[in-house]
């Protein structure tokens, strides 16, 4: 085997996805729905609601526009996190449901919950959980 090829292998193995702990983690969590807390009433207009996960809280409020849903993440009451958008989209798009924005905000504290720093969200994972990205 020449160095070409050699080289070629060793840059095709660093480009791959690495099925990494936390991945096969946050996949098993999405999966079983564990990570999804359960439904409340819907959010009235410029009110929210909060939750407690595991010592992070998240708190669902409305985004007047475009009219939709957003979360915030909250450490030690303190905002940490500040979501109007749905995250790993381009453009302006939030929840269309107080349940989706949920959903989401969950996944984040899970990640936050089991250091997996950035809390970051990818398209997969909003697919997995079902979240609408027309």
């Amino acid at each position: 085997m020449n160095f070409q090829h050699l080289l070629g292998l060793c840059l095709l193995g660093a480009c791959t996805p690495q099925n990494k702990p936390e991945t096969r983690e946050v996949a098993a969590a999405i999966k079983s729905d564990s990570i999804v807390s359960q439904a409340v009433t819907p959010v009235p207009p410029n009110m929210s609601t909060a939750a407690k996960v595991e010592g992070v809280s998240y708190q669902i409020f409305a985004v007047e526009k475009p009219k939709g849903f957003g979360y915030d993440i909250l450490i030690d009451g303190k905002r940490f996190l500040h979501q109007a958008n749905i995250p790993a989209m381009s453009g302006i798009h939030s929840f269309r449901s107080q349940k989706e924005a949920e959903k989401v905000a969950a996944l984040v504290v899970f990640k936050i919950n089991h250091n997996i720093m950035p809390p970051s969200v990818t398209v997969q994972e909003l697919d997995s959980l079902r979240i609408s990205t027309n």
